[in-house]
Formats: C-alpha cells, sequence, structure tokens
C-alpha cells in the first residue's frame, strides 16, 4: 500500500520528469541548491502518499487515480503562473542559476498539493477544476491563510516530534482549507465570485473574527506551536 501511495504521488505530480530537470542542472548550479530543491520536492510527494494511503484512491487502478488527479495539477500550476517568485527561497535560487520556470515550480511545492483535494471536490460534482481551484486560492487569501501556512513552515524543528508536529499542523491547515472550499461551492451556483460572496455573506461574522485573529496574529513576536494550535482551532468553525 505505501509502494502504491508513493507511485501514486510521483506520478500526479509528475515528479520523475521535475528531477531529472534538476539532474541537469549538475555542475551549473551548486550542489547545496540540488539538495535543497529536492529535499523540499520529496516533502511534497510525502505528504501526497500520506494523503493516498488515507484515500478511497488507494484502491483504484494506477493509470485511471493518476489521470483523474493529475489535471487539477495542471489547473493550479496555471494560476500560479502569473505570480511572482515563491518568495524568498525561489528568488534564491533563481539568483543562483536555476531557470525561472523549474525554481517557482519546486519554492510552489507546498502550494500545489492542494491540487489532491481541489480535484476531490471538482469530483463530486460540485464544480468544475476552474471554480473549485479558483474558489481555494481565493477563500485562502481571503482569510489569510497563505500567511498561516508560512508561520508554519517557519516553526523551528528541532527534534523528530517538533517535526511531526509541524507537519500535522500544516495537514490541518489543508484539511481546514479544503472544507471552507467544500462548503463554498456546494451550497451555491454560478463562478467563483458570486459563490465566494455568498460564502462571505452567509458567514460574515465568523469571517471577520477570524480575520481579525490571523491579523493578531501576523503583528505577534515569537510566533509558536502553541499560538498556531489555537488559531486553527478557532478557524475550524468555517470548515
Amino acid at each position: 500500500q505505501i509502494v502504491k501511495a508513493y507511485l501514486l504521488a510521483r506520478e500526479v505530480f509528475g515528479s520523475v520528469d521535475l528531477w531529472h530537470r534538476i539532474e541537469s542542472l549538475d555542475n551549473k548550479v551548486p550542489d547545496g541548491v540540488q539538495r535543497e530543491m529536492v529535499v523540499t520536492w520529496r516533502a511534497l510527494v510525502h505528504r501526497a502518499t500520506a494523503w493516498f494511503l488515507r484515500s478511497r484512491h488507494l484502491d483504484d487502478a494506477a493509470g485511471s487515480a493518476a489521470e483523474r488527479l493529475a489535471p487539477a495539477v495542471g489547473v493550479l500550476r496555471r494560476q500560479m503562473e502569473p505570480q511572482p517568485a515563491q518568495g524568498a527561497l525561489a528568488a534564491t535560487w533563481i539568483a543562483a542559476g536555476v531557470p525561472a520556470d523549474l525554481a517557482r515550480e519546486v519554492a510552489a511545492a507546498d502550494r500545489l498539493f492542494s491540487a489532491l483535494d481541489i480535484a476531490e471536490i471538482a469530483g463530486g460534482g460540485h464544480a468544475d477544476l476552474e471554480v473549485t481551484s479558483a474558489v481555494h486560492a481565493a477563500a485562502g487569501e481571503r482569510l489569510g491563510l497563505e500567511q498561516l501556512r508560512r508561520q508554519i513552515a517557519a516553526l523551528r524543528a528541532e527534534s523528530h516530534w517538533q517535526h511531526l508536529a509541524r507537519v500535522a499542523l500544516a495537514d490541518d491547515l489543508a484539511d481546514l482549507q479544503r472544507a471552507i472550499t467544500l462548503d463554498v461551492v456546494s451550497r451555491s451556483g454560478g463562478d467563483a465570485a458570486q459563490r465566494l460572496q455568498a460564502w462571505e455573506q452567509r458567514g460574515a461574522v465568523a469571517i471577520a473574527r477570524s480575520r481579525r485573529l490571523l491579523a493578531e496574529l501576523a503583528d505577534a513576536a515569537g510566533v509558536d506551536l502553541a499560538m498556531l494550535q489555537v488559531a486553527l482551532r478557532e478557524l475550524r468553525q468555517l470548515g
């Protein structure tokens, strides 16, 4: 089961081709940059492997499961294309000589993980991939979940258990954004903007409270694991 889940994760995200592109940079960029890129992408594959182990798709034929889920990865990649490099990490790689498109794609690995949830929601008939993906991104942006994601990623993990706690927080945030997206697309019709407007009208008070909470967290000094756990607990009422 673990091997099958890993192979599905590798196939859906086109990892073999991407690893070849990273390997082609031998003697062109510092070895440390290549290692960092491989580790960053490997974290996506590990998370996706765990996702497949919990998913009903594990019992599907490998080819059919990949065919159903891979299009969501393509949609998400296209939606992220106009955006600037994913923060300081991609900028550092580009400065070291990594092609910009490859640097951006690897640096966005954490965000690409959400393609699996987007495919599941769209596959349930609630909305097409384009609308679902747009709702997923916009809901996260309006609430400030991307900032929360960065704060989780910045947590120090000096032990195995601290690393597991950080991974669990990231998964909890992904689950929350998935639940919010499902709520938005399943309870109203229209395009992404219309569905988001209806969602904001339904939950205006809770959304405003969540925005205030995340704004306070953004201004706080020394954000730690406990603070982020409390924030996620408060945000779950939106999902």
